[in-house]
């Protein structure tokens, strides 16, 4: 799961790619913190949306998610689109993880005020689809604390997602996009910061990383960044390299940004890596022989969750591993009957019986 935030624009376009049908998420989540007060951007949005059509409801309310996630608006291009002026970076606090959830519930709240059965088609099924979006990020509010942000593989990682979003993502098309470039920078100590008290709250929840996800991450990528030179860090060399394609900036202009990177780079973002690898160091883990989500607190129900969220099926587990192998089965067979109109031997194994097939129709150089 995406451990940026709670939600982000590529997890609705994502939700919109993969729903076939409106099914809805029935998780039976682990007990989780009260839900907060209404916030102001909740209140702003009820004012906002008062009369609106569900088009224009759409709109506001989508726009409302999405600005939870400022490196998301970024990353999509949609500052300029939505206003933004500002260079921020995620909060990945639990305090603002828990107002989305709220600005979440008040948007499905505010979708049920339309009555569905009077839409026109297809707007019924965007209704449908809406509806069990929300509802599949709400009931990812129990299990919060259930992923490893920090400690699996670095491709969904925050300390990783930091790397890619200053590396690959940041757009530096202008001197002020560089300047937004190191004011971000001056900000990855506290996300960082924010990261640990996610990982503090996650041990006291019981929900602790295998060993082999530790050792990765503190012998990989982590271990590697902190021992690496400021100016060898990836969070420098990606400015240097697009800064210095840059026209009309003249180079006294791109040397004071750089100088303005290194230092954020040398006071505060490695001694945040510095400080998260050394936390991690001391965390609690569980030996390799029993990792998976089976042994975490409400382990089932987590695994039951995350199901649906990525295949929008009310299946269980049992029976989607029993639909691979009726799938298996299907597909064995079918590749038996063009093997047997080949003349083939029918004792042999497929990995045999592909063997023939290379042998006996050669292999074609990809350019012809």
């Amino acid at each position: 799961m995406n451990t940026r935030s709670v939600l982000s624009a590529k997890s609705w376009l994502t939700a919109i790619c993969l729903l076939a049908s409106a099914c809805t998420p029935q998780a039976t989540p682990v007990e989780s913190s009260p839900t907060p007060s209404p916030a102001p951007v909740i209140l702003a949005l009820q004012q906002q949306v008062e009369g609106a059509s569900l088009g224009e409801f759409f709109e506001a309310s989508f726009q409302a998610i999405v600005m939870r996630s400022p490196e998301e608006v970024l990353e999509t291009g949609l500052t300029d689109f939505y206003g933004v002026t500002d260079a921020r970076l995620d909060d990945i606090s639990a305090e603002y993880r828990l107002e989305t959830y709220s600005l979440l519930a008040a948007i499905q709240a505010m979708l049920e005020t339309y009555d569905r059965e009077v839409l026109p088609a297809e707007e019924q099924v965007s209704y449908d689809i809406y509806h069990w979006y929300l509802e599949d990020q709400l009931a990812g509010q129990g299990f919060m604390y259930h992923e490893y942000p920090a400690t699996y593989l670095s491709v969904v990682s925050v300390p990783g997602d930091i790397m890619r979003f200053f590396g690959d993502l940041h757009p530096i098309d202008s001197l002020q996009d560089a300047r937004d470039y190191v004011a971000r920078l001056q900000q990855v100590g506290t996300k960082i910061d924010q990261l640990i008290g996610w990982l503090e709250a996650s041990q006291q929840a019981g929900i602790q990383p295998p060993e082999f996800a530790i050792q990765w991450a503190i012998h990989g990528e982590l271990g590697a960044l902190v021992v690496t030179p400021p100016t060898g860090t990836v969070f420098y060399t990606s400015l240097e390299s697009r800064l210095g394609l840059l026209a009309g900036v003249s180079l006294e202009e791109k040397e004071a940004v750089l100088a303005e990177a290194e230092k954020a780079i040398t006071d505060i973002v490695l001694p945040a890596y510095q400080a998260l690898v050394d936390f991690m160091e001391g965390m609690e883990v569980y030996p390799a022989a029993d990792s998976g989500i089976w042994r975490l607190p409400q382990g089932e129900s987590y695994y039951d969750y995350l199901l649906r969220h990525f295949t929008t099926t009310a299946m269980s587990a049992e029976e989607v591993h029993q639909l691979g192998f009726d799938e298996l089965d299907r597909i064995h067979t079918a590749m038996r009957v063009i093997f047997d109109a080949l003349g083939y031997p029918q004792d042999e194994t497929l990995v045999q019986l592909f063997d023939r097939v290379a042998e006996d129709g050669g292999w074609v150089p990809g350019q012809e």
